[in-house]
């Protein structure tokens, strides 16, 4: 999965990574702990393409990658979504 910073403030887009092998196509598309780990440690989310691109993009997606989102463990929340739209 990656995650990185979106336009809009305390906001995190987060997009799953399909895989591909003999049996096609699959992604983990739920592990809330993993998600909360890479939030909380900074985990790097390099950007990958279908296509090519310029070199200048992929040099600046280098730099994207690496771009600390400095998220609290304390700040981070994970809610199961039967309770994301309770209140």
């Amino acid at each position: 999965m990656r995650i990185e910073p979106s336009q809009l403030p305390g906001v995190m887009l987060v997009e799953i990574e399909p895989h591909a092998d003999q049996r096609g196509l699959f992604a983990r598309t739920f592990d809330a702990a993993a998600f909360g780990e890479a939030l909380a440690t900074d985990a790097r989310s390099p950007v990958t393409y279908t296509s090519p691109k310029p070199d200048a993009i992929l040099e600046e997606d280098k730099a994207i990658a690496t771009f600390p989102l400095k998220i609290k463990r304390e700040n981070i929340r994970i809610l199961p979504v039967t309770e994301l739209f309770a209140k």
